[in-house]
């Protein structure tokens, strides 16, 4: 798909979507519930997301025996899902994640709580991404040791797996990043009522835990908002709703870089945020746990007042694209002023020209070109557009 996006300045009231991530997570915690809680007969999501990789989640649970009622009240997507315990699940079960990396790791891990012979696919794109991945063994002793240099998604597949198994565990962890993912597993799972102990790189998780709660509501995800915080900056009139202030998505940390570097905010009455047209000083900001951001960072750097260093980089090369290298091509190839110096973007303030610019099937890719049009003297003519359903299907509603 084609999308031609011109620097025309509009007025923005945004509802910010509710969260992939989050929504991952609570299918596979009310699959948990609902299998291992005879008391529990249905379990509630509100505020379920849309995006493709939500409704990958989705079809998997279907796969594993679990039927879905999926309504929308007062626009917001509600799922409520029952087990179907008498369900004859045929061996081999073949389940595909697609392109949802945060589905493969998670899945890998949680279906061993299910008998029957299961093997959990990726799409071809996906298994170049996930090729230095490390095999996790469930182990009847329940001690393990995970590095997480690269990612934290295999930490997050434990964590959802073995509060159900029939031992205790123990989880070492070398090397964490995206440290604030794990903390929303664990928020997550302790509202559903399952319990863990994590002190400094030491997970404990008791076993035959079975959950005491039935609901679980979506936040809006902070990741997609980050772009349109960036949007409000350069362009001015731009109304933020549905965010929570007080969440543990990482990327709720733009937040208090907005206010470090002096972009205008203001906070009124229904939790709404209003962003106005900005003049702000060049920042540096180290992107390693909340690599999502980078896209909208590198917007705001070009248009800052000063220059600008962006660290943390190395924890691009294995997203939807090498979104490092990816974003150093299609920002240069716009007239911006970016040079990669080891792990570091130095960015200085740019005019960009616009022309043509291809997402390379990343939906934050796409998203950060959307919002750079408008600082281009020409417009961008965008290939591959229809990668923002991964995560934000309605996105092009707000943009064009």
């Amino acid at each position: 798909m084609k999308k031609i996006i011109d620097n025309k300045h509009k007025k923005i009231f945004f509802n910010a979507p509710p969260s992939k991530s989050i929504s991952i997570r609570a299918i596979v915690i009310a699959m948990a519930v609902l299998k291992h809680n005879a008391n529990i007969n249905s379990f509630k999501i509100n505020n379920f997301s849309k995006c493709k990789d939500s409704l990958t989640a989705l079809n998997i649970a279907k796969q594993l025996g679990f039927v879905f009622d999926y309504k929308e009240y007062e626009n917001l997507n509600t799922i409520s899902l029952v087990y179907d315990s008498h369900s004859v699940l045929n061996n081999p079960i073949v389940i595909d994640c697609e392109e949802s990396a945060l589905c493969y790791r998670l899945f890998s891990s949680f279906t061993k709580l299910f008998s029957s012979d299961i093997k959990v696919l990726a799409s071809n794109h996906l298994e170049k991404r996930i090729v230095k991945d490390k095999k996790i063994i469930i182990n009847v002793e329940g001690s393990y040791e995970i590095d997480c240099s690269l990612t934290s998604q295999q930490l997050t597949g434990l964590i959802h797996t073995l509060p159900f198994m029939k031992y205790d565990s123990t989880i070492k962890i070398n090397n964490l990043v995206s440290k604030g993912y794990i903390d929303l597993s664990i928020d997550l799972l302790k509202k559903a009522g399952i319990n863990t102990s994590y002190s400094s790189d030491i997970i404990s998780i008791a076993g035959n835990q079975t959950g005491n709660n039935n609901f679980l509501s979506v936040e809006s995800d902070w990741s997609s908002a980050s772009y349109f915080f960036v949007l409000g900056a350069i362009t001015g009139d731009v109304i933020i709703s549905g965010i929570n202030v007080e969440s543990k998505q990482p990327d709720a940390i733009i937040l208090k870089l907005f206010k470090d570097i002096g972009v205008k905010i203001s906070k009124t009455e229904r939790e709404l945020f209003a962003v106005s047209k900005s003049y702000y000083e060049g920042f540096e900001f180290d992107i390693t746990d909340c690599p999502d951001l980078i896209g909208g960072l590198v917007v705001l750097a070009l248009n800052a007042k000063t220059a600008s260093k962006i660290t943390g980089l190395n924890r691009l090369i294995y997203k939807e694209s090498n979104r490092r290298d990816i974003l150093l091509k299609v920002f240069s190839m716009l007239g911006g002023k970016i040079k990669l110096v080891k792990d570091s973007f130095e960015i200085q303030p740019s005019k960009l020209t616009g022309g043509f610019a291809d997402s390379h099937n990343d939906h934050r890719i796409a998203m950060a070109l959307a919002i750079a049009s408008k600082l281009c003297k020409n417009p961008i003519t965008l290939t591959g557009a229809e990668c923002v359903n991964k995560s934000f299907p309605d996105f092009w509603e707000y943009i064009l």
